[in-house]
């Protein structure tokens, strides 16, 4: 295995819209993506916060949540909320769900640095979140 994705699509292929009344970005179309163990889709509808980033360490440049690609954060959140037992029938551990975070950041042009401090952020606080809520619950937050 080599650990790495195909490259992120070109600008445009994949979307997002973002609900006020709740607080979160919506994917309004299916996101594949092609990695060494499959193809794994995020549906459209499905609900993400794009980075759990304190509201302090917002304020930072270069470290709004937006400010870290879409690609990455969109697939992190998703394999996170099925604790890696995706949906497909592939099965991510944490550890390679986080280095698909950093590898699909760098391929929407997140600079190293940047990239790197938020794939460390994830590596050392990621652990509460994996283990929050089962998939069952989590299926609750795809949006109609």
């Amino acid at each position: 295995m080599t650990n790495t994705p195909l490259p992120a699509p070109q600008a445009g292929c994949r979307s997002l819209t973002y609900r006020v009344h709740n607080g979160g970005w919506i994917t309004t179309a299916d996101w594949p993506y092609l990695i060494d163990e499959g193809t794994v889709t995020v549906p459209k509808g499905f609900r993400c916060d794009l980075a759990s980033i304190p509201r302090p360490l917002r304020i930072i440049p270069g470290f709004g949540r937006e400010e870290l690609g879409v690609s990455g954060p969109v697939l992190h959140d998703w394999s996170f909320r099925h604790g890696g037992q995706l949906p497909e029938g592939i099965c991510l551990s944490r550890r390679r769900t986080d280095r698909l975070f950093w590898t699909l950041m760098r391929c929407d042009g997140v600079g190293r640095v940047r990239a790197g401090m938020a794939w460390a952020a994830t590596r050392l606080f990621g652990c509460f979140a994996w283990r929050r809520l089962p998939s069952k619950e989590w299926a609750l937050h795809i949006a109609d």
